[in-house]
């Protein structure tokens, strides 16, 4: 009897229910293990911020400074700088900017993209009265992982360039 009932056309349509219900529901887990296990897959790229400005793009409202550094020029003249690599969570984009209380020398920043170093920088100082320093920035490079940026801060007095790196983020 119980032969005859496991073979019955509505317990066999069931069974194969249930094995179409797993076939589907395995190849949907199999395509998720693999988006998932594919960096970059599961979220397109912007690059297109790569060369905008921090403020205009709206990345600046939820800037926070990842790391600064100082470019010391003090066996020369005491003059100096401060680089400091900036970053925005919603924009997914890092900026480099540059502070200082002296315009005399050249003085400028760089922010660079380490995985294909594609790079923009600063030259203009213009007063910041929030910062109180000179300063500039530069437009902005996407940045979200795996990808990573770093800023640098120059200052040429003559001949003489000093350099300061913040590391990459």
């Amino acid at each position: 009897m119980k032969i005859t009932y496991w073979e019955s056309e509505y317990d066999l349509g069931g069974f194969m229910n249930v094995r179409k219900i797993g076939a589907v529901g395995a190849t949907i887990a199999a395509a998720a293990a693999i988006a998932v296990s594919v960096p970059g897959q599961a979220f397109a790229a912007n690059y297109a911020l790569d060369g905008q400005d921090p403020v205009s793009a709206g990345c600046s409202s939820d800037a926070t400074t990842i790391e600064s550094a100082t470019v010391y020029a003090n066996d020369i003249t005491g003059a100096y700088a401060t680089v400091d690599l900036r970053y925005s969570v919603k924009c997914h984009a890092a900026w480099a900017r540059i502070r200082t209380n002296d315009t005399e020398y050249s003085t400028y920043a760089w922010i660079d993209r380490e995985q294909d170093a594609k790079a923009y920088s600063c030259h203009a100082l213009t007063w910041s009265s929030s910062l109180g320093a000179y300063s500039c920035y530069t437009p902005v490079l996407y940045d979200l992982s795996p990808l990573q940026s770093r800023a640098e801060g120059n200052v040429q007095i003559g001949t003489t360039n000093f350099q300061g790196f913040t590391s990459y983020y």
